[in-house]
């Protein structure tokens, strides 16, 4: 347990990586990540745990090429319900498109009579065993490969999948990172009936530190910022950056009094820190905080919880700014954080053409 109430223990996916110690890749749910550095002489042991090969989905084409799924035996649902074990929000993938079966030593994928087809080696499958490094397809748009990998070969995917989804001036996780890992943190929270708290952060009065001290010292202010809201970051929670001067947290297994509480010690150490100029002065900024649970909004339209953690944003706002709000705030209609992760069927691909031929 966390000094700030949080369990430090890591979340028990149904589709789990990072089995080994060594390489930990992207996992459903979050959990502690372990260090990729191994002992200069492994024992014996050591080397068996690298050289065990575990098979692993690699997003070819989609959204986020390059994020790596390992797989343990069992059956892993694939669709845009968040539901599944691997939930994808590409709109032309049904609710729950495929299964793939997982054995010690071989992979099956099963279509669930999917609207947009399952296709491997071209062909409308309704299941295929797959071979290593065979690519599959699920509708159109989403393609897959089956990778039988060992530790080392994990952890090199996953420091070119970090690379990609990190933004570059902060070296925190980027919009498109967010979009995905929110599906992933409501889809584990709804299935396994755990909490789920989203923090929306706006640094306060950020134009003036452009306009009165220029671009340059904007965007040191900015890496200096983020760098305190990272030191605040543990095991299971996401931070990315989303807008100028907007950063969003995504905290699994936390409640809403802990996030809260949380959210004040951030919004303390960012205006306790001091900026350093050129001629010895300093500036020091504010934030404004709203904090949301997954439990306030409808389980049916999770993706609320980023809007109403917006809205508490702008109750901050008009209180003074420089504080943190749980509580109040409504969901607006047309919220901007949609993800794609909607509740009808999937799109048919002959409608969709259609659509496209008649809108150019």
């Amino acid at each position: 347990m966390n000094d700030d109430g949080r369990s430090t223990l890591p979340l028990k996916p149904l589709t789990e990586a990072g089995v080994d110690g060594v390489g930990v890749v992207h996992q459903l749910p979050f959990r502690r990540r372990r260090a990729d550095t191994l002992a200069l002489v492994p024992g014996k042991e050591d080397v068996q745990i690298r050289t065990t090969r575990m098979p692993c989905l690699t997003v070819m084409e989609g959204q986020l090429p390059g994020r790596l799924y390992a797989m343990r035996p069992g059956e892993i649902t694939i669709g845009r319900a968040l539901e599944n074990d691997i939930a994808l929000t590409d709109p032309r993938i049904s609710r729950h498109h495929a299964t793939m079966q997982v054995s010690e030593d071989a992979v099956r994928v099963v279509d669930a009579k999917s609207r947009n087809g399952t296709f491997v080696g071209g062909e409308v499958v309704s299941e295929a065993v797959l071979p290593d490094r065979a690519k599959f397809g699920l509708g159109p748009d989403v393609v897959l490969r089956l990778d039988w990998l060992d530790a080392d070969d994990r952890a090199f995917q996953r420091r070119q999948f970090e690379a990609l989804t990190r933004d570059q001036l902060t070296q925190c996780h980027n919009r498109l990172y967010l979009d995905e890992e929110f599906v992933r943190a409501a889809s584990t929270a709804l299935r396994l009936q755990l909490p789920l708290t989203v923090m929306v952060i706006d640094l306060d009065h950020f134009k003036r530190v452009n306009d009165d001290c220029g671009h340059a010292v904007g965007d040191a202010v900015l890496r200096d910022t983020a760098k305190t809201l990272r030191e605040q970051v543990r095991g299971t929670d996401v931070l990315a950056r989303v807008g100028g001067e907007e950063f969003v947290m995504l905290m699994p297994g936390s409640d809403l009094p802990t996030a809260t509480a949380v959210a004040e010690r951030i919004r303390a150490a960012v205006e306790a820190r001091a900026h350093y100029l050129r001629g010895g002065k300093t500036i020091h900024v504010t934030l404004s905080a709203g904090v949301a649970a997954l439990g306030e909004v409808p389980t049916t339209d999770p993706e609320a919880l980023l809007s109403l953690a917006d809205a508490r944003v702008f109750l901050a706002k008009n209180s003074g700014r420089n504080c943190v709000i749980s509580t109040g705030g409504a969901v607006g209609g047309a919220s901007v954080w949609r993800m794609g992760t909607d509740q009808s069927e999937a799109v048919p691909v002959k409608a969709k053409r259609t659509q496209r031929r008649q809108t150019e």
